[in-house]
């Protein structure tokens, strides 16, 4: 009995392919039953290695549903920047459409600065309507910590502690190198407007050939943003500004209504920082 135990632990296994026709053996595998099934499990795994292989790292995973191809992502980018240029024609339809409204009527007519101080006299205006109960309450929360002397100017935040507003909705092409581009390139469409990140007093505002408009604004906490490519000014040297407030435009000097290149940097504790980890363009 133990004998025939042992012949059939020993028992070799064949798997052929046969010619039905000819009945000639065209492929055979012998060995142990643990054998062969190792074979098959070691085949199974190089050819799911093979296949995960084939799929990451060549185009043949762009035809999966879900996974954007280069293409994609352009037309993306471009289809963002086309609705930013309707959103501003729009607005210049609105400008215009008052406009002749009041020449019409006899009134007055308004410009683009008067324009621009106007939307953000309606901004302050809407965002205290919406939070004038949570504002006093932090009015208040504030009146009570000055009782024991944690006054506001003596507490500083760190940078990553501020909420910066975008100084306009656009598309970084170029980002940010500490070292050799120590800024971030974004475009926007032509007409788009520039605000401040944050609130801070106007350092220069000046003009050069290369640059067009370069805005420098000293913030709090040892902050500067500085935006370069702006086509026109808003403010002067020396003025206050708050957040989100408009600084000035993006035009073109030629007239054309192309997307323009600004460059946005923000420097803090004199040290270059990549905008974008801060600011949602």
């Amino acid at each position: 009995m133990s004998k025939e135990n042992r012949e059939h632990r020993s028992r070799r296994l064949r798997i052929s392919i046969v010619d039905d026709n000819t009945h000639k053996q065209i492929w055979v595998l012998r060995g142990k039953r643990s054998r062969i099934i190792f074979s098959a499990v070691s085949a199974l795994i190089v050819l799911l290695l093979t296949v995960y292989i084939i799929i990451a790292v060549t185009p043949i995973k762009t035809f999966f549903p879900g996974y954007p191809d280069a293409h994609q992502r352009r037309a993306a980018a471009a289809n963002a920047m086309t609705i930013d240029s309707l959103e501003t024609v729009i607005a210049r339809w609105e400008f215009y459409s008052e406009n002749l409204m009041r020449v019409l009527d006899g009134s007055e007519t308004i410009s683009i600065d008067s324009l621009l101080r106007r939307k953000n006299v309606d901004d302050a205006a809407v965002t205290g309507k919406d939070y004038s109960q949570s504002d006093s309450l932090l009015r208040a929360a504030a009146e009570e910590a000055e009782k024991f002397g944690l006054h506001s100017e003596n507490r500083k935040l760190p940078i990553e502690g501020m909420h910066f507003f975008p100084p306009v909705k656009g598309v970084i092409t170029q980002g940010f190198d500490k070292y050799t581009h120590p800024y971030a390139e974004v475009s926007a469409p032509s007409g788009s407007i520039v605000m401040a990140v944050a609130d801070g007093s106007v350092m220069t505002a000046s003009w050069s050939d290369q640059d067009k408009y370069t805005i420098i604004i000293q913030h709090e906490n040892d902050l500067v943003s500085i935006i370069k490519g702006v086509g026109k000014s808003t403010i002067t040297a020396g003025s206050k500004v708050k957040a989100g407030a408009p600084v000035g435009l993006i035009q073109d000097p030629l007239g054309t209504t192309e997307a323009q290149i600004i460059r946005v940097e923000l420097w803090y504790k004199g040290e270059a920082v990549n905008p974008a980890e801060y600011i949602k363009f």
